[in-house]
């Protein structure tokens, strides 16, 4: 069996509140854990900017992994409204001049709603710049959810942080929105992604490991052991983010 490539679409580094002995905090660290599972590259966030300063913490993330071929950075933005981050389109120019593909949504201190995120939504809409959504950012609703994709038809959105319970919920919204796509770092029912790639096909799953929360073996080897073909596997490993980052339209 061929190697698969893997391009993780869910990993972060820097301190953290769910620190464990030997969890990886450093980005030399997070490398070893990589080679160690078999991660060839990732999309990287940084934890000063979910929590702390944002604005700040991004730029930093850009100077921690310039140089290192393997690791792409993913911002964490939030709302312009009270002045201490971007308007969306100043965002966007600063993507481009730091050549940032994807984002996150800051981790605290606001409502995610279109009152709130309507403009930098159209913005990410706009550039087709694909942006990773923790369920639990909009209050584990898939209402919410809904609101969002129905408001913003040509926003790519990956969903993390999902289980096996709400595939229900899951499968709907995936038949609606052909922009929506799932990350599989959580993603772990009985057969999910099997069952996912013959109703949706391999296109809409995203490999991600969750880490350092999460374990990087068990996420390689749930798609590494899936029962779909090897062309299947490795469009989930890597090819599918590498489509939608090389889609931005800066």
């Amino acid at each position: 069996m061929k190697k698969l490539e893997f391009f993780d679409c869910e990993a972060s580094f820097g301190i953290c509140g769910y620190k464990r002995e030997n969890t990886p905090i450093t980005k030399d660290e997070m490398l070893s854990k990589f080679d160690r599972y078999g991660i060839d590259s990732a999309v990287m966030r940084y934890e000063f900017a979910a929590y702390g300063i944002t604005y700040d913490g991004n730029l930093e993330l850009v100077d921690e992994i310039s140089g290192d071929s393997r690791l792409y950075p993913m911002w964490h933005v939030m709302p312009h409204h009270t002045g201490e981050f971007p308007e969306p389109e100043e965002l966007v120019a600063l993507m481009k001049k730091h050549d940032v593909r994807i984002v996150t949504l800051q981790s605290e201190g606001w409502t995610v709603g279109e009152w709130t995120c309507g403009e930098l939504f159209t913005a990410l809409e706009k550039h087709k710049i694909p942006l990773l959504l923790p369920i639990s950012r909009v209050g584990n609703s898939y209402a919410a959810l809904y609101e969002i994709l129905k408001n913003h038809r040509d926003l790519r959105v990956i969903l993390t942080g999902i289980s096996y319970t709400c595939m229900r919920d899951v499968y709907a919204l995936l038949k609606i929105f052909p922009n929506l796509y799932i990350c599989t770092s959580t993603y772990k029912g009985f057969e999910a992604i099997e069952d996912t790639v013959e109703h949706f096909g391999a296109e809409r799953l995203i490999f991600g490991s969750g880490m350092p929360a999460l374990s990087g073996a068990a996420s390689v080897a749930l798609i590494t052991y899936s029962r779909i073909s090897e062309d299947e596997k490795q469009m989930i490993a890597s090819g599918n983010l590498k489509k939608l980052m090389s889609e931005v339209q800066f």
